[in-house]
């Protein structure tokens, strides 16, 4: 299974909108050792030939950062402590270290852990609502059955190799933009208007501040929005929230995390990647955590956002007044998209947004 950050950011996940100021901690949340840990596993879905289920032990820090996720044969002790060795020395969030405590559900995995553990960390067995969403999310990501979703590829129906091409130099363009690091907050909302494909304010968002799962969101409109935030709010705080999501994410992959089928098709083709950190994954993520491949219309439409953000930064001076101000700054460009011309228009703040949100 590839191991894939969630699309949370950490402005998001803390719970917090600074005006004028970074999420907190900025990029230095990559050196943090989380001390509060939460343990679980779920069962995998397998072929319909396989009378076996594998299993996932998701670790995660009581922030919201999934540090593992280990599909396992078999889940017992010699497992869990391996998934656990694994997370302590490299995990996906933070710096390498042992945690203060760890919370799981299970009184089994509680019990194998202490056995191994002894009085070095505080196991406590209670209720990990944390891990649910998480948990369908790791799922969708890369556990669908063989025979239902076929070998991973980027050409999802309608999608060709031009237009694939297309995407892939947008996104690399993107990436060495390095937009994470001019947009300060992965709550700074930029409005996004595409009259050829029916986009008449989308909300997107910029993530990757915090040091970790760089890429951008698209939403359908600022509401949407709002409603990530609540569910990302609430996940935090390990609460049950009604919101849903429904956006479109662009997230860079390192090479040994994408699927190597996914790796050998960007060989085949010679799409442009802008380094072994930045292979582009899209993908539609919706209720329940739910994902599938993007329609064309979608790729095109983070392609064409990815082509014009890097120009739309590089007037820093206008962007960073409108960041302190709230002023509303506004610009279009002509791009092309599989060799025909696109118009978009994207503003600062979104046009949505108001005093209370930018507080």
């Amino acid at each position: 299974m590839t191991k894939r950050a969630l699309p949370f950011g950490n402005g998001i996940q803390k719970g917090t909108r600074k005006k004028h100021q970074p999420s907190p901690g900025g990029r230095s949340n990559s050196a943090v050792a989380y001390r509060s840990w939460l343990v679980g596993a779920v069962k995998l879905p397998s072929p319909s030939s396989s009378e076996h289920e594998a299993e996932l032990i998701i670790w995660m820090s009581k922030e919201g950062f999934v540090l593992n996720a280990e599909p396992c044969e078999q889940l017992n002790a010699e497992s869990l402590i391996q998934s656990f060795e694994k997370a302590v020395a490299e995990p996906q969030a933070g710096k390498p270290g042992f945690p203060d405590s760890i919370r799981t559900s299970s009184a089994t995995l509680a019990e194998w852990l202490r056995e191994h553990l002894e009085d070095r960390v505080q196991v406590v067995v209670a209720e990990t609502p944390e891990l649910d969403g998480v948990a369908q999310t790791l799922k969708s990501f890369g556990s669908v059955p063989r025979e239902q979703q076929g070998r991973p590829t980027y050409f999802s129906p309608g999608v060709e190799e031009q237009q694939a091409s297309s995407f892939f130099a947008s996104a690399a363009s993107l990436y060495r933009a390095q937009p994470w690091r001019i947009v300060k907050s992965d709550t700074d909302v930029i409005g996004v208007r595409i009259p050829s494909l029916h986009i008449e304010n989308a909300a997107a968002i910029i993530i990757g501040q915090n040091g970790q799962c760089y890429g951008i969101l698209v939403f359908a409109n600022y509401e949407r929005f709002v409603s990530y935030v609540t569910l990302a709010k609430a996940h935090s705080n390990g609460v049950e929230s009604r919101a849903s999501v429904d956006f479109l994410s662009l997230n860079y992959e390192r090479a040994q995390d994408l699927d190597p089928a996914l790796r050998a098709e960007v060989k085949r083709y010679a799409w442009p990647i802008a380094g072994p950190m930045a292979y582009p994954w899209p993908i539609a993520v919706g209720e329940n955590w739910s994902t599938r491949a993007v329609s064309l219309d979608e790729l095109t439409l983070l392609a064409a956002f990815a082509d014009a953000l890097p120009r739309f930064l590089t007037e820093t001076r206008y962007f960073q007044n409108s960041s302190v101000t709230r002023a509303s700054f506004k610009q279009s460009y002509r791009i092309a998209f599989a060799g025909h011309p696109l118009d978009i228009e994207l503003e600062f703040p979104h046009s949505a947004e108001t005093s209370d949100d930018a507080a």
